[in-house]
């Protein structure tokens, strides 16, 4: 399931305030999640490549301790149909491939065991009207969720782990990348943590994800249009020009345009291991 495809179907249903989880591991999150007895929906590819709801719907059955799908007697044929069915049934989480979209994040952080340190990184936004910034030292989590959602207008993105291209890795290392830029179709992301783990990438896919090449520490987060990226952010990323950044970024993301939202982390590199 493709990231942007999921965010464009999450705006269309009208469900921008639900919060997707990207695990790195799906598998271990999914049993993680249906451990916890909360109610669940399945949502993932046939073996044809298409997709389908675990017919009807699957659900956790919590006394169990392996997976027993059981039914309610609805049934989704497409990824639009079955956020229509997430949307009004009494069910809080829907797992979509390598994605979990949670109704809220209250949910998200009292059953998925999920806690992001917000009030240790500097958010803000870069609106075309001037920069705002929002407190997280303050704020708590749902309300700069929200914040975030409604200033970009976009479905927020969980990160649980950060790629990186080889050679920018290098430049990650030198001091001379001091940030990186993510795009998502419809959405924006915050950080699972301030610590992530990093796998380097031999191009711009998935790669392998076995065992992590570092960590690195997230220290502030900003979200701005593709549209207003500057020279000095291009410098920031290891780029010698604003030109080149945009012709790598769109190499990267070509569905991305001029009103794009994007997300910007401040980050450096910690360690080989987990600290």
């Amino acid at each position: 399931m493709n990231a942007d495809l999921l965010g464009e179907a999450l705006q269309r249903a009208g469900l921008r305030s639900y919060v997707v989880i990207d695990a790195v591991d799906p598998q271990s999150h999914l049993e993680r999640l249906l451990a916890s007895g909360v109610p669940v929906g399945i949502y993932q590819p046939d073996d044809g490549g298409g997709l389908r709801m675990l017919p009807p719907i699957a659900l956790s059955n919590s006394d169990k301790t392996d997976y027993q799908p059981r039914t309610t007697g609805q049934y989704a044929s497409t990824l639009q149909e079955a956020l229509t069915l997430f949307r009004d049934m009494a069910i809080s989480i829907l797992t979509v491939g390598r994605f979990t979209i949670v109704k809220s994040v209250e949910l998200m952080l009292s059953s998925l065991e999920i806690t992001i340190p917000m009030e240790r990184m500097r958010v803000h936004v870069k609106a075309r009207g001037g920069p705002i910034e929002i407190n997280t030292s303050t704020n708590p989590l749902p309300d700069i969720i929200a914040r975030i959602s409604d200033f970009t207008d976009s479905v927020v993105f969980v990160r649980t782990e950060l790629p990186l291209y080889h050679q920018s890795l290098e430049f990650l290392k030198n001091g001379t990348k001091v940030t990186t830029i993510r795009f998502r179709d419809s959405g924006i992301e915050i950080p699972a943590s301030n610590l992530l783990p990093l796998f380097s990438t031999s191009d711009y896919g998935w790669g392998d994800r076995t065992n992590p090449t570092a960590y690195v520490r997230i220290s502030g987060i900003k979200y701005q249009q593709y549209g207003t990226l500057e020279t000095e952010d291009a410098i920031r990323d290891g780029f010698a020009s604003l030109a080149e950044m945009r012709r790598g970024l769109r190499a990267i993301y070509p569905r991305m345009n001029e009103n794009s939202w994007i997300t910007v982390y401040h980050l450096t590199l910690a360690s080989a291991e987990r600290t």
